[in-house]
């Protein structure tokens, strides 16, 4: 009876474990399915990373290009600008050259009009002639010479009083200018009338080698005043010195003349001119205007071109300028494509860690559903063996006791007995082999609820994970929205900068011209004072020379009263006061020879006369007037540097303070980030002069009062000088920063958030942190390890953590 109830429940057990094995099957099915869904989704989901990433280092490498061509273009508008500066540094020299030449020509001009260092009379029938007083031809004899420079002094030692000598035409009457001098006391004049000049033999050439040539051969003039040319210097011979003057001269006819180009005049006669007169520059005008205009016309000529080249150079600058603004809008462009690409990108590379996740966790749960097939199926089997057995055992026990029944009247007694014990034993042997089956039984009941545990906690954990999905897919749809919204934003922001920008090119030209007019009147000042210096220059100089003929004649004559007979025309003096009368001497008185022989005694104690005097004067005039107006120059150039340095501080001071309030402004948030709240601000110590001022940093941290710098622990003052170096990065970004250590003094909490800001920073600076802190090496990009090696060298190991993969990491 044991064995069939054994029988029974191992055949309840075989039913049972059957239908395990027939829900297992059909889970390891339904796996299968899905493992093979889920293994294509995971190859279109890697085609679609792949796609975004080839996307994404498209688009960096397009903006690593424009950024390139973005520098390559700064650098050229630089260049460009910086030649731009140079070319107007060189153009403000030459404006300057120009006006100082300029100068110097309205002065010579200025001479010749009012015929400055002419005798009277020269200047009265020059005026005269120019007002329409004369008719008729009249010319300045000088102004009509072009005289080489070395032989300047010589031939207006030569010509003498001739220097200013005035040339007739043929058609004007001389008479008339006789007359005019005749006149009022107009002075007197040289005239060369060409209607009565006679023609004159050109001396023939001196065959010597100190003898230069003919002084009317090394003058160049009109044809039509060659005959006046020669009548004055055909008989004028120019030799090299002294020495060489003497001895031509000894040979030379008394009408011819030998001068040197010192200005010694040898007639041959034996009379000696010697001495200046500082008339020679008489001579030297025409030529000097010819020279100083000349060199304004070069400079005017190097001025168009310096116009033409800068105007070329402005509007490369302009074209460089407009196709740099249409980089920098490209560039905005391709990094906010970059921005969207990476977000792509990463929302691809989650979707799909998500499906890796997901069919590794279905591989395990079909591994999990093979082995409980395979374990049912052993179960099976066991229970199978079993029941087989127990079928055995119950089928020998009926023909054992169909046996027994038959000879149940035939054997005795103790036979039966011994059958009993003998069955008992088997009983007993059933009933443990049935306890253990029991036991069995429970053990597998354990595992099927074990089983139904898991298989409840795997449904809550693809609930879970399906809500966890669910929510990354709203927020995915969030940060899109999001996304479009700032989009939007750029593009009205956008709006609102390019037609900024067009003022602000509007606004530059307008200072573009401003400045010129500012150089073109701070030109025009500088030639004013210019003209005012030599102004009163001439004043002096003029003021001086009446002082010095004053002087003289007080010191020939003193004041005295000239007498007037009867004879004498003219107008009769004023009567004046405290004036000494010279007295009538009918004699000449005998202490006069005795006066006359201690005064030429005098002279001979007095020495001899330096005759270089009035060259040497002449020498340290120029010199001063050189070093006046160099003085003059620097003086302005000094006020110019002055003013470009005023100018300069308030450009400092204006870029500072912008810079400060920029920096301020993000400080302050910088510092609310990497806290968790509190504030700080940036102060100046001296506000009145920001180029020498400090700055100070007070801070108030969460729940605590506001305090100084000084009173934070080691930790809180790293943290707010990374605040400050994070703002300065925010708002002038470098290419690269480099950290060391600075997260040593801070804790978890404060680590998260410094790198939180680190990784939002490295979008427009490369950071390199030296770091011993876990959760700053986890959010690098590359980790370089450096390790001593069995040589006692450093090794450099270098990691990407982009390129890791699951299997290095188990």
């Amino acid at each position: 009876m044991n064995s069939e109830t054994q029988q029974v429940q191992a055949k309840a057990h075989q039913r049972e474990l059957n239908n395990r094995l027939e829900t297992v099957l059909e889970t390891q099915k339904n796996l299968e399915g899905t493992l093979t869904h889920a293994d294509e989704e995971l190859k279109a989901a890697q085609k679609e990373v792949t796609l975004a990433q080839q996307k994404k280092d498209d688009t960096e490498n397009d903006l690593a290009g424009m950024e390139e061509e973005l520098d390559a273009q700064s650098r050229v508008i630089r260049e460009m600008k910086e030649k731009a500066a140079t070319l107007q540094t060189k153009k403000n020299q030459l404006e300057a050259e120009q006006a100082r030449t300029r100068a110097q020509l309205d002065v010579i001009i200025q001479a010749e009009k009012a015929l400055s260092g002419f005798a009277n009379g020269a200047k009265s029938l020059m005026q005269a002639a120019s007002q329409g007083a004369l008719t008729g031809g009249y010319k300045v004899i000088s102004s009509l010479l072009d005289v080489p420079a070395e032989y300047e002094r010589a031939i207006a030692s030569v010509l003498g009083e001739n220097l200013d000598g005035i040339l007739l035409d043929a058609a004007t009457d001389p008479e008339t200018a006789l007359e005019f001098l005749d006149k009022d006391e107009k002075g007197r004049a040289v005239l060369i009338p060409e209607a009565w000049a006679k023609a004159s033999a050109k001396s023939k050439a001196i065959s010597d080698a100190d003898v230069i040539g003919i002084a009317a051969d090394l003058v160049k003039c009109d044809g039509a005043i060659r005959k006046a040319i020669d009548l004055l210097l055909g008989q004028v011979v120019v030799v090299k010195d002294r020495q060489a003057a003497r001895r031509v001269s000894q040979t030379l006819p008394d009408t011819m003349r030998a001068v040197t180009l010192k200005g010694e005049v040898f007639f041959g006669s034996g009379l000696i001119i010697a001495g200046q007169d500082g008339r020679a520059n008489l001579v030297g005008r025409p030529r000097q205007r010819k020279e100083l205009q000349d060199k304004v016309d070069s400079i005017e000529d190097e001025l168009n071109d310096f116009d033409s080249e800068t105007s070329t150079l402005e509007k490369k600058i302009k074209d460089g300028e407009e196709k740099q603004r249409k980089l920098e809008m490209d560039v905005r462009l391709c990094r906010t494509q970059v921005s969207t690409f990476n977000n792509e990108y990463q929302s691809k590379s989650l979707a799909l860690e998500q499906r890796k996740q997901k069919l590794d966790w279905q591989k395990n749960q079909l591994t999990t559903a093979n082995d409980q097939i395979n374990k049912t199926q052993t179960e099976l089997a066991a229970t199978e063996k079993q029941i087989n057995d127990l079928q055995e055992i119950i089928t020998t026990a009926n023909t054992r006791l169909r046996d027994l029944n038959g000879l149940l009247h035939t054997k005795a007694t103790d036979e039966y007995q011994a059958q009993v014990v003998h069955w008992n034993t088997t009983l007993a042997v059933s009933t443990r082999a049935v306890r253990d089956a029991e036991r069995r039984y429970a053990e597998y009941l354990q595992i099927v609820n074990t089983n139904k545990q898991q298989q409840a906690s795997l449904r809550d954990r693809i609930k879970r994970l399906k809500d966890q999905l669910g929510e990354i897919e709203t927020e995915k749809v969030s940060n899109h929205q999001m996304e479009a919204t700032q989009n939007g934003k750029i593009e009205e922001i956008q709006k609102l900068i390019d037609p900024a920008e067009a003022e602000l090119i509007h606004v530059e030209g307008e200072y573009a011209k401003l400045q010129d007019n500012y150089t073109a009147l701070q030109q025009t000042q500088s030639t004013a004072e210019r003209y005012y210096t030599q102004a009163q220059l001439e004043l002096t100089r003029s003021r001086e020379s009446m002082d010095n003929l004053r002087r003289r004649i007080e010191e020939d004559f003193g004041l005295v009263k000239l007498e007037y007979n009867d004879d004498v025309s003219g107008p009769t003096p004023l009567p004046l006061e405290g004036v000494g009368v010279l007295p009538m001497l009918k004699e000449i008185p005998n202490e006069l020879e005795d006066s006359i022989n201690r005064q030429k005694a005098m002279l001979r104690r007095m020495g001899a006369i330096n005759p270089e005097a009035q060259k040497e004067y002449h020498e340290v005039k120029e010199r001063y007037e050189y070093l006046t107006g160099q003085v003059a120059d620097l003086t302005k150039a000094d006020e110019d540097l002055r003013q470009i340095i005023s100018e300069l501080d308030e450009l400092m001071r204006r870029e500072f303070k912008k810079t400060f309030n920029a920096v301020a402004a993000e400080f302050k948030q910088m510092f609310t980030r990497l806290f968790g709240g509190g504030s700080a601000k940036l102060i100046l110590t001296d506000e009145e002069h920001p180029t020498e001022t400090g700055i100070d940093i007070e801070a108030k941290l969460p729940g605590r009062r506001e305090q100084g710098l000084s009173l934070l622990s080691g930790g809180e003052r790293s943290l707010t000088a990374v605040a400050l170096i994070f703002s300065l990065l925010k708002v002038a970004p470098t290419p690269f920063c480099i950290l060391d250590e600075v997260d040593a003094a801070l804790d978890e909490a404060n680590v998260g958030r410094f790198t939180e800001l680190l990784k939002e920073l490295s979008d427009h600076t490369q950071f390199i942190v030296i770091t011993h802190n876990r959760n700053t090496v986890q959010v690098a990009d590359v980790i370089y390890g450096v390790t001593m090696g069995r040589d006692s060298a450093s090794q450099v190991i270098s990691l990407r953590l982009d390129e890791v993969n699951e299997d290095m990491v188990k």
